[in-house]
């Protein structure tokens, strides 16, 4: 029985030494490298949605520019026209100053306010808290070891008067 107690204090000595070795670590944990690649990959996928909305505004607003750009050309080839033909009317005339308050206004349109919306509102609304965390599973360590010391002293007291080194 004395060998099992010796066994016994052994390896809670190796266990303390285990447990201050823990706090003397300089190496990250494996757990906070894990949270740094996963920060990591969330910021780059959040990055490729914000450059891939870029690519859409301006996909978007090269289509409007692209499409007034087409209708101011006919519209400028059919004046020149009209003009060098003198082929026009009274109505001509008013069709021709409605088409220049429509490309005032869809000018206008095109800068001060675009058709185009951004929806970024229900991001806004992403509970970040709850994309990672923490659950602590924490072992009673200190509560074991005392149990193992009680045990070991017990039985060492009982068949030794040589208690622990």
């Amino acid at each position: 029985m004395f060998a099992e107690i010796d066994q016994i204090i052994e390896e809670r000595n190796c266990l303390q030494e285990q447990i201050s070795a823990m706090g003397q670590q300089r190496t990250p944990s494996p757990l906070i490298k894990q949270i740094e690649q996963w920060r990591d990959s969330t910021v780059e996928k959040v990055r490729q949605v914000a450059a891939d909305a870029c690519q859409q505004v301006n996909h978007l607003l090269n289509l409007e520019k692209t499409k007034l750009g087409g209708e101011f050309k006919d519209f400028s080839r059919e004046l020149a026209h009209l003009k060098e033909s003198e082929n026009f009317a009274e109505k001509d005339l008013a069709r021709l100053n409605q088409k220049i308050a429509d490309f005032k206004k869809a000018l206008r349109q095109a800068t001060e306010s675009p058709s185009i919306v951004l929806q970024i509102e229900r991001s806004n609304g992403i509970d970040w808290q709850s994309l990672i965390y923490v659950e602590g599973m924490l072992i009673s360590i200190s509560f074991e070891i005392d149990k193992l010391c009680e045990q070991a002293i017990y039985l060492k007291s009982r068949y030794s008067k040589d208690i622990l080194p």
